[in-house]
């Protein structure tokens, strides 16, 4: 049996949708924390899912902390790339600064 799971990732949740080949729906939402995420892998496995969707987002690298005592502390973002329309806007507006440079 064969049975799905989509992740959608926010900075401060998880909200995990599993659905089997039956139509039968399981829906939660867990705060990014090691115990419920934890809690999460052990219900994927409970549920026997094979296969898993996100949603299009990258992990960033904001700041990056090192105390005197050696430990490091990495602060991260959730990033989603751009739209494909915007992405046409950034290039015109890279290409008239780069022509006024020129001048």
């Amino acid at each position: 049996m064969r049975q799905v799971c989509g992740l959608d990732v926010h900075k401060d949740s998880v909200f995990a949708c599993i659905i089997n080949e039956n139509g039968v729906v399981f829906q939660e939402k867990y705060v990014v924390l090691t115990p419920e995420l934890e809690q999460l892998a052990s219900k994927l496995q409970e549920y026997d899912v094979g296969e898993v969707c996100m949603e299009s987002i990258t992990i960033v690298a904001v700041k990056l902390y090192i105390s005197e005592g050696g430990y490091a502390k990495l602060l991260i973002a959730l990033a989603r790339g751009k739209k494909e329309y915007d992405k046409r806007q950034s290039i015109k507006e890279k290409d008239l600064r780069r022509e006024m440079d020129r001048m």
